[in-house]
């Protein structure tokens, strides 16, 4: 029998698949006892991994949509990497 972190129940994770669930579960878990909103944390750590299952097969083999387009992720950009690349890049000139 799985225990749900309050304010959470078994609906909270049907839309999260199996594979993820027990994990999402775990998530919610640690995000109640930091007294962070453990829904938030089992969604956001379901986004996650599936962002990160996604980056981890090659374009050829996504399944395309509905529409017979493949499908394509916006990129996740990273605030403080732009910033360190910014100052990390040398000075360009028009000379």
């Amino acid at each position: 029998m799985t225990m749900y972190p309050p304010g959470t129940d078994a609906e909270t994770f049907q839309r999260i698949p199996l594979r993820r669930r027990e994990d999402a579960i775990q998530e919610a878990w640690l995000a109640h006892l930091e007294g962070r909103d453990p829904v938030a944390a089992a969604n956001a750590f379901n986004v996650r991994e599936r962002l990160h299952e996604h980056r981890q097969i090659p374009d050829s083999q996504h399944e395309p949509d509905k529409h017979g387009k493949p499908l394509r992720l916006k990129p996740v950009l990273d605030r403080n990497r732009i910033r360190i690349r910014a100052r990390d890049e040398p000075a360009v000139s028009n000379k």
